[in-house]
């Protein structure tokens, strides 16, 4: 059967929502920063590539709000990876106070 990129994209998006509607309201978490949510998998992954990117100022996906350091703590699953990030703002909190050398 040959379908239509539409129609293929329709599909999609249905068993998207499909799968989202089964997931318990724990999978996606309160961000204190705004009222956005996002599914924890997802957030995880997106923390993810922005810490691998070298960014600190990680913000919600889904506006410009800052993510919370107790957010990302609570997200993230990677203490490597988190302690990357900690040092990332450590540093980035130094550059800007002229009085540290």
């Amino acid at each position: 059967e040959v379908r239509s990129v539409g129609a293929v994209a329709q599909w999609v998006q249905e068993q998207l929502l499909e799968h989202l509607v089964d997931q318990p309201r724990g999978h996606f978490p309160r961000l204190s920063s705004c009222q956005h949510r996002a599914c924890t998998d997802c957030l995880r992954q997106y923390l993810r590539i922005e810490i691998s990117e070298s960014r600190v100022g990680i913000a919600c996906p889904q506006c410009p709000e800052a993510l919370a350091l107790p957010d990302v703590r609570a997200i993230l699953d990677d203490g490597a990876l988190l302690e990357r990030f900690e040092e990332f703002q450590l540093r980035r909190f130094l550059a800007a106070d002229p009085d540290t050398r």
